[in-house]
């Protein structure tokens, strides 16, 4: 029969939790690690669509106000057309 001093099972006891402990702690930690990666990788990436975003943006923003320039400049030359086809009003 194997005599263990009460002593020493109550500190391997306490040895085991510890490296258990101490391991899950360093799971964990790894797992953060992981994670940590993996939401820098995404931030970088969504980072990355946004910028393009903006310059599609900007691009349509600028060709929105050449369209509203020709277009105004079109409707300024119809009037003054009409006006040209138009008899005076004194005819």
């Amino acid at each position: 029969m194997l005599q263990t001093h009460p002593r020493r099972l109550v500190d391997f006891i306490d040895e085991y939790i510890r490296i258990a402990y101490n391991l899950g702690m360093e799971e964990s930690i790894t797992r953060l690690e992981m994670k940590t990666a993996f939401m820098e990788d995404t931030l970088l990436t969504l980072n990355t669509l946004v910028v393009e975003q903006q310059k599609q943006i900007d691009a349509l923003t600028t060709a929105v106000q050449k369209l509203e320039a020709r277009l105004g400049y079109l409707i300024e030359m119809e009037g003054e057309g009409a006006k040209a086809d138009q008899r005076p009003p004194h005819y």
